[in-house]
């Protein structure tokens, strides 16, 4: 057939019930990728084979964030990144609805390249004056992280910028409701009570709850994950990921999933000090099923300001 490959799969894929289309990308110690899109044609064939078929599945492997242009074309994504040789039996469990998907992204899948603010002083990075490793003829250069703690989701949350998929989504073959949402202070067993430096800082000062319940029709599997946002004053970004549980529960079933917050997770690196910081002020506690849930729950209380 002479006709181009996209062309023949939309062809192929009107006929069918369900499209499953399988792309990928790559990268290597010695060889880094030089675009966030999937090999060449890939979006090209995706686009055409869902314009022929809604009930397209992309099933993509990928060492990182990729690209995603027809996501809103597509009746689903999975992305195993670099599975290993069980990834045909464990997508296949997947794809039949032998197991309920439960992953969640540890990165944000961007719109687009331009989000990611990239400048030539990051990647290949500035000239180092004075040579390197001892050596004042040598040529190097130096990575400049302008970032500085923005970086992956808390620079989207400082620049307001919308991802394609946020950090912490993924989505289950059931659906999941979250309530009652209580911050606790600990009166019995805080850092103040504690006998070395290491148990004041990993004594529980509050406990945050939830109720996590599967409101589906089947047994699967989320991830409530706890976000904190600190005092303006800290000079934090606008939220952190300060714990994360996954739990299973049988279709109607419910649980009470429990976050510690230690005098460690409300602390700020003190560059200075070269050491960490209680901040003081109002947080906001917020527990939800990605960086961007909108139907988080949020709690606020005020600690070290009595």
């Amino acid at each position: 057939d002479a006709a181009p490959a996209p062309a023949r799969a939309a062809a192929l894929a009107a006929q069918a019930d369900v499209a499953l289309v399988f792309v990928a990308t790559d990268s290597s110690e010695g060889a880094d990728r030089r675009s966030l899109s999937l090999d060449d044609g890939a979006d090209a064939l995706i686009a055409a084979v869902a314009a022929a078929n809604p009930k397209t599945v992309v099933a993509a492997v990928a060492p990182g964030a990729v690209l995603t242009p027809w996501r809103d074309a597509v009746a689903a994504v999975t992305l195993a990144f670099m599975p290993g040789q069980e990834y045909g039996h464990a997508l296949s469990d997947v794809l039949f609805g032998v197991t309920s998907p439960s992953a969640k992204l540890p990165l944000t899948m961007p719109t687009s390249e331009d989000d990611l603010n990239l400048t030539a002083a990051m990647w290949p990075g500035v000239d180092t004056p004075g040579g390197c490793d001892g050596q004042p003829n040598a040529h190097c250069t130096s990575a400049v992280y302008s970032e500085k703690l923005l970086v992956g989701y808390r620079y989207y949350d400082q620049h307001h910028l919308k991802p394609a998929y946020a950090f912490g989504h993924g989505l289950t073959y059931s659906s999941f409701k979250l309530s009652d949402l209580q911050l606790t202070p600990n009166t019995t067993s805080t850092a103040s009570t504690a006998t070395s430096a290491t148990a004041a800082t990993t004594a529980a000062l509050y406990t945050v709850s939830v109720t996590l319940k599967n409101t589906g029709q089947r047994v699967a599997t989320e991830t409530p994950q706890l976000y904190l946002r600190f005092p303006m004053a800290a000079g934090e970004p606008p939220q952190q990921l300060k714990g994360f549980t996954k739990v299973s529960l049988a279709a109607g079933g419910s649980q009470v999933v429990s976050f510690a917050l230690t005098a460690r997770k409300l602390s700020v690196w003190d560059a200075t000090a070269h050491a960490w910081t209680e901040a003081k002020g109002t947080f906001t506690a917020t527990v939800g099923t990605s960086s961007r849930d909108d139907a988080a729950l949020s709690v606020s209380f005020e600690h070290g300001t009595a």
